[in-house]
């Protein structure tokens, strides 16, 4: 018997590695698509204001956390002069498409792909100057091994960037939110042809996802000396960022 997407969120880690996995496999053709529907085209902005915040410095080493189809990767090198990105994600669907766009083409020396779990990075330590994860690390289990690791992989003063969906804290904003990413999301995906099964699992991820201030303590409880923090449209947004 299939299980339900909303449903991934409460397997063991090995079973919804593998079952979110297979999900964005199937939604791979139309994920960018879906992503800038979704956020009405500001998820790139979003990217954006996290790169500003990080003030990553020319020729850094970045490691770009469950990349997907290569979105803040592209961001990292428009912005970042001469930096070396790691795109890094378990879903090679995703890292097919994102190798093959047209953004890459000139900065092919500067982006390289590899396929991987995001729990146990086969990096040595302190090898990267930051590393961001872009709507990516709520999709993982075993979080703290996650934050973990970041930490481990991250050399003395470098960033740990986490830009994702979280619930927002007002009642009138937690309805908007609910309403839009419970039923509305998931309506497109099924009459845009993409699979609306997939896209019912959005609402929960973020809903039993960290809260921003939980993801404040969890770059704390790792050993980060400094966090920022900021909330983007309607608190539904954060920029985390710690500071090794």
């Amino acid at each position: 018997m299939a299980t339900k997407i909303s449903e991934k969120l409460f397997l063991n880690s090995e079973e919804r590695i593998r079952s979110v996995k297979k999900m964005f496999a199937q939604i791979a053709p139309r994920y960018d698509f879906m992503n800038r529907l979704m956020s009405w085209g500001l998820d790139i902005a979003w990217r954006r204001i996290a790169i500003r915040m990080a003030k990553f410095q020319p020729g850094c080493r970045i490691l770009d956390l469950g990349t997907g189809s290569g979105d803040m990767a592209a961001e990292l090198c428009q912005q970042i002069p001469d930096c070396t990105i790691l795109a890094y994600d378990n879903c090679p669907e995703l890292l097919e498409i994102g190798q093959k766009r047209k953004e890459f083409q000139k900065y092919s020396n500067l982006v390289h792909w590899l396929i991987g779990d995001g729990r146990f990075l086969p990096f040595r330590e302190q090898l990267f100057d930051g590393v961001v994860a872009a709507f990516s690390i709520r999709n993982m289990p075993d979080l703290p091994l996650v934050f973990a690791e970041l930490y481990r992989i991250t050399v003395p003063k470098g960033k740990i960037v986490i830009l994702d969906m979280v619930q927002p804290a007002p009642k009138l904003y937690q309805f908007l939110f609910k309403f839009y990413f419970k039923w509305i999301v998931p309506i497109w995906g099924k009459l845009l042809g993409s699979h609306s099964e997939a896209y019912r699992y959005l609402y929960p991820s973020i809903k039993n996802f960290y809260s921003e201030k939980k993801i404040i303590e969890a770059l704390k409880e790792i050993g980060c000396k400094q966090v920022i923090s900021k909330k983007i449209i309607f608190q539904m947004v954060t920029v985390c960022i710690g500071i090794k």
